[in-house]
């Protein structure tokens, strides 16, 4: 499966689970924009701040939204 990421701030971040982990990587709307990646097992993903969007494929997102709702990140507040 494929999951992409698009930050709407400056942010950080740390991954599990992709084939090519962001670790360390400096993301940014007027820098780096972006990464499109692949899923590799169980994907876990943290920020040093808010702005972050992932996207993940259309058949994915019912997984997505499940894993959310177990680590009770979901609705968002």
């Amino acid at each position: 499966a494929r999951l992409s990421l698009f930050p709407l701030a400056n942010v950080t971040g740390r991954s599990r689970g992709l084939r090519w982990p962001i670790d360390g990587i400096e993301f940014a709307p007027d820098g780096r924009v972006g990464t499109s990646n692949r899923v590799t097992g169980p994907v876990e993903l943290s920020f040093d701040a808010p702005g972050m969007v992932a996207l993940a494929e259309r058949g994915d997102r019912r997984a997505v939204r499940f894993g959310l709702e177990r680590a009770g990140k979901w609705p968002v507040p």
